[in-house]
């Protein structure tokens, strides 16, 4: 392909684009509409119309990050593998839709709040004491 080939692909691409762009605009207008008759009506809007955020996805909530509810878990001294910390953090109350839950636990052991004793196995890191230097 030579340039003027190369641009004129170019200018194809960006005008489908632009013609793109304002059908969704057309659309999210219409579903705006749609949206309000619906509310007008007493109904609920709908989660997905006009949200570009939402992706359907549900989301935990939870009252202390992972972190702490880790802490907690691990807070009788014992040295713990990662299903077992997994397993106190849910007991403790923690909720999570993930489908690697291990991998999130496991993640957030690695942090300078806990030690890693061997492959697998971790506790409260220890607290050091600072040298006071006088």
């Amino acid at each position: 392909m030579n340039i003027a080939e190369l641009r004129r692909e170019l200018k194809t691409k960006e005008s489908k684009l632009a013609g793109l762009r304002r059908e969704r605009s057309k659309l999210q207008t219409r579903l705006e509409r749609l949206d309000s008759r619906i509310a007008s009506l007493g109904g609920e809007k709908s989660s997905s119309a006009g949200s570009e955020k939402g992706n359907g996805r549900r989301r935990a909530t939870n009252n202390k990050p992972l972190l702490d509810y880790a802490q907690a878990a691990l807070k009788s001294g014992k040295n713990l593998r990662i299903p077992e910390v997994m397993e106190g953090v849910q007991e403790l109350g923690y909720s999570s839709y993930s489908k690697d839950f291990y991998s999130i636990v496991a993640a957030t052991l690695r942090g300078p709040q806990f030690e890693r004793v061997s492959r697998g196995v971790y506790r409260l890191a220890k607290k050091k004491l600072r040298s006071s230097k006088k």
